[in-house]
């Protein structure tokens, strides 16, 4: 099912959860999604009926913590994001497009291809195991904002580094189109305008 894809507003909702409350953050995979990239956060008390509330409409990602809590919700419906497939895709299609390029560039006259500059394409970040990768610190701003009076802030700190990962994942395949439709060759060799993000699922509910 890893190459399916689906046309829903590109918001991933990354879920964790800890004994006694869940995290939900929204990220817009697109630029264009018409909210900005870190959409929303929520850490709350647990509750199966409000957790179905805060990611209907939305792609799940479900770190291991919130598993039993996802399948208590019942969401059946809602697709998961395969996080390892869309990295994958954008790295292909970064390779893919500078093999275009270089294609393109031999076919030219010595002098000529002398002269073009190759593509500074943006790279993607590694692969990333959502449990205990560790990856950048949120900002202060950025805790305090998820943080409850109960204090979650472990539980906050572990799923907003899980979505700044999907953040840059989705800036980097912007950025990558940036540099596509910024060369005649590369645009005539996919579109003329910038694609949306490769959504690459797996099962409901699943990372």
């Amino acid at each position: 099912m890893g190459e399916q894809q689906d046309h829903r507003q590109p918001v991933v909702a990354v879920i964790n959860a800890d004994r006694d409350h869940m995290a939900v953050w929204w990220v817009a995979l697109d630029g264009n999604a018409g909210v900005s990239r870190m959409a929303g956060a929520w850490v709350v008390p647990t509750d199966p009926a409000h957790l179905a509330k805060l990611v209907a409409g939305r792609y799940l990602l479900v770190c291991p913590g919130a598993q039993a809590l996802v399948a208590a919700a019942d969401l059946p419906e809602l697709p998961g994001v395969d996080i390892d497939a869309c990295q994958a895709e954008v790295l292909s299609e970064r390779d893919a497009l500078q093999a275009v390029h270089e294609d393109y560039v031999a076919g030219l006259p010595t002098a000529r291809a002398k002269t073009i500059v190759d593509p500074q394409w943006p790279t993607p970040p590694r692969p990333i195991n959502h449990s205990t990768e560790s990856a950048p610190s949120p900002t202060a701003s950025e805790a305090a904002a998820a943080t409850d009076e109960d204090g979650a802030s472990v539980l906050t700190v572990d799923t907003l580094r899980v979505a700044r990962w999907v953040e840059r994942l989705g800036t980097c395949w912007e950025a990558l189109e940036v540099v596509r439709i910024s060369r005649k060759h590369l645009r005539a060799a996919r579109d003329h305008e910038a694609r949306p993000f490769p959504i690459r699922l797996t099962e409901p509910a699943a990372a």
